[in-house]
């Protein structure tokens, strides 16, 4: 989803090939689950290793892009794309899509409402909820990079995607399909 949003919108892609099972981007250094699990008893020059080879490099190619833009003169909205499980721990989300941000933050919320509506219309079929199936404002990557860059300069915005959207391709295809046009008409629209 992730490449074909960029790709389509001509927006600059960052991610990682890693798994989760060996390094978790998306949780902070110092998290207890930011190692997998096979990992989480190395000792430290081990840990170390794995995360200035498979985490830092990732974070910190992201943050100078960041940095870069907003010397330039340009504010930035980050969309990270992400996905849960239909089911956890014997509980169904009752939501297709969710998006993450912090309501403190009034950019994040304004970019958050403009996507809301634009979900409503696009994917009316869709259950879209705010700060669902996590809080926006949980330990992840947006939040590490609320701390180091302005509300005025950064807005960091989670598309989380239910798994089960992805099993059926008239499902997979109405989805993607119908992000691109909700991104697409929400930076019209509003930029």
């Amino acid at each position: 989803m992730a490449r074909h949003l960029a790709r389509t919108l001509d927006a600059p892609l960052f991610f990682t090939q890693i798994s989760r099972l060996l390094v978790d981007s998306n949780r902070s250094a110092h998290h207890a689950q930011c190692l997998g699990p096979a990992f989480r008893s190395l000792g430290k020059a081990e840990r170390q290793f794995i995360l200035a080879q498979y985490y830092w490099s990732h974070r910190h190619l992201l943050e100078k892009e960041i940095e870069m833009s907003i010397q330039n003169g340009s504010s930035v909205l980050h969309l990270a794309v992400h996905s849960f499980t239909p089911v956890l721990d014997g509980e169904k989300r009752l939501a297709e899509v969710g998006l993450l941000y912090d309501p403190q933050r009034d950019s994040e919320k304004h970019w958050s409402d403009f996507l809301v509506q634009e979900f409503r219309q696009e994917l009316a079929e869709m259950r879209v909820r705010r700060n669902y199936p996590y809080l926006g404002k949980a330990d992840g990557l947006s939040t590490w990079l609320r701390k180091r860059f302005d509300a005025n300069d950064y807005a960091g915005i989670e598309v989380e995607l239910n798994q089960a959207l992805m099993r059926q391709p008239k499902d997979r295809a109405l989805i993607k399909q119908g992000l691109i046009r909700c991104v697409r008409n929400v930076l019209l629209n509003h930029i």
